[in-house]
């Protein structure tokens, strides 16, 4: 049973890891998550810090996501974990996963609600749900004031109405698969 030391301890050893990081002593730091894992493997921040390491030094995206990935099962409202888990799987191609997690927090979400929705946003783009992509849009553009996120919905948009109209251009039939029958009026 953990006393109130052993939480200080974590919490200690959690900061140490967080300035390894920003010192980019990536090895160091990855020691002392992976020595906090081993006394308290269901310490959420060491999963996440382990995860953002090996997404942001390392460029590791399976072992992020299986980090990322620990930290929400352990701990399903860690929504720094769930922002950088869904664009870490947007990144990867794998728009239905960004789907399954980032709709499940998007009303519950409220810091990184609208990175979440982004990302929703690009699945949908991905999966070529032009429509529910661009409901979306309109969604978060009601709900944020970030002009820098406007200016990224903007740009999306903009993309999405001209891959919706070249889908659109690609489904007229072409001139001799129409069936047209000739009347001989003589």
């Amino acid at each position: 049973m953990y006393t109130d030391t052993d939480i200080y301890y974590d919490e200690e050893r959690i900061l140490q890891a967080k300035d390894l990081i920003s010192e980019w002593e990536n090895v160091k730091a990855k020691r002392v998550l992976e020595e906090i894992l081993q006394d308290d493997p269901l310490c959420e921040t060491a999963h996440y810090l382990l995860g953002w390491i090996y997404d942001h030094r390392y460029d590791e995206a399976k072992e992020a996501l299986h980090y990322y990935h620990n930290a929400i099962k352990i701990n399903p409202n860690y929504y720094e974990a769930l922002a950088d888990f869904t664009k870490l799987l947007n990144e990867e191609g794998k728009p239905k996963l960004v789907l399954k997690y980032g709709e499940k927090v998007i009303a519950r979400c409220s810091k990184f609600q609208n990175y979440i929705h982004l990302e929703v946003i690009l699945a949908y783009e991905k999966l070529k749900q032009f429509k529910t992509s661009l409901d979306e849009i309109k969604s978060l553009k009601f709900k944020t004031t970030d002009d820098g996120l406007l200016e990224e919905l903007e740009k999306i948009e903009t993309r999405i109405f001209s891959k919706s109209e070249l889908t659109n251009q690609l489904k007229i039939p072409k001139i001799k698969d129409w069936n047209i029958q000739f009347v001989n009026t003589t």
